[in-house]
């Protein structure tokens, strides 16, 4: 009996050491400027949205809007980063100024591209803060999660707004699913043979983008 119980004991710690091994395998963990990251790794060498990464702790509204509690209790909003490599280059982004009182769904940053613009919609509930003070058109696409943040909200709605996103492993998952469909978007798109960010598509398409992904709600 002894012998059976040592046996079924060292079977199961190389099952669990498989199953870890598993698991780093799909989701890979690493550290990004003190934020731990979800590295979504892609089935195929081929997939376009192998290296994107969505970091823990985050909340993610269906408009491409992501939140993140803050220890003095206000939110801190940004574009996704499925969103900010779909933009290109980026010439200004305009945040509401502190002191608007903003809901859910609600225009809190314009993002400015050639003539044309893109809305992004306030993922929370409650009064702006501030915006980032150190903010560049730069960041919003090169760092969406660390630089590029857009603004602070004191939250009035908490508990809803919490229910309504998503968080963890099924933001991370929702977040590849939707840059799945950001690059089917971009090869139906017309105008540009190959584009892959929207400052070399036409204005129509670029306003089809707009509807399809930053106004979904």
């Amino acid at each position: 009996m002894v012998a059976i119980s040592v046996v079924s004991f060292i079977v199961g710690l190389l099952l669990l050491d498989l199953l870890v091994q598993y698991a780093e395998s799909r989701f890979a963990l690493r550290a990004d400027g003190g934020t731990e990251m979800w590295n979504l790794v892609a089935t195929s060498d081929s997939d376009p949205t192998a290296e994107l990464e969505f970091p823990q702790g985050l909340f993610l509204d269906r408009s491409h809007a992501w939140a993140r509690l803050e220890p003095d209790g206000t939110w801190r909003v940004g574009v996704d980063g499925a969103v900010a490599k779909a933009l290109g280059k980026v010439d200004q982004v305009v945040v509401a100024e502190a002191g608007q009182k903003v809901r859910e769904g609600d225009p809190l940053a314009t993002v400015r591209q050639g003539l044309h613009s893109y809305t992004v919609h306030a993922p929370v509930t409650g009064e702006v803060v501030g915006a980032n003070a150190d903010l560049t058109a730069g960041h919003v696409t090169q760092s969406p999660y660390g630089h590029g943040w857009l603004c602070s909200i004191r939250p009035v709605a908490l508990a809803a707004d919490t229910r309504r996103m998503v968080v963890g492993e099924d933001a991370a998952r929702w977040h590849r699913s939707e840059a799945g469909r950001i690059v089917k978007f971009f090869a139906s798109a017309s105008g540009t043979e190959g584009a892959t960010s929207l400052d070399a598509l036409p204005v129509d398409e670029r306003a089809r983008f707009q509807r399809t992904f930053l106004d979904a709600r």
